[in-house]
């Protein structure tokens, strides 16, 4: 997906035939990824969410809580850049601990 944020969810991986579906189900929204997933009960979920939606996915996520256990594993922090023509875009980007 070009121009889109990669956020990642730890996630347990018996929720992921469930969480794929739905976030996919929003189109244009977010393409998700299993990237090499490990032995055990939790996997990664790598979700590249347009910006446009971004307000919309933090919304999605904010109704999934109590439904489904997650853990963020990006942070979001707003920045603001340069497009290399003088305007400035605001983008969010993964960090750090909270």
């Amino acid at each position: 997906m070009k121009d889109s944020i990669n956020l990642f969810l730890r996630v347990r991986k018996e929720d992921v035939y469930a969480l794929c579906p739905f976030f996919e189900s929003f189109e244009g929204m977010a393409a998700i990824r299993t990237p090499k997933p490990a032995a055990g009960s939790f996997t990664t979920l790598k979700l590249m969410v347009s910006p446009d939606f971004l307000a919309d996915y933090e919304k999605l996520l904010a109704g999934l809580k109590g439904k489904f256990w997650f853990e963020r594993l990006t942070p979001l922090i707003p920045l603001s850049i340069s497009d290399g023509e003088g305007e400035t875009l605001n983008e969010v980007k993964g960090g750090g601990e909270d």
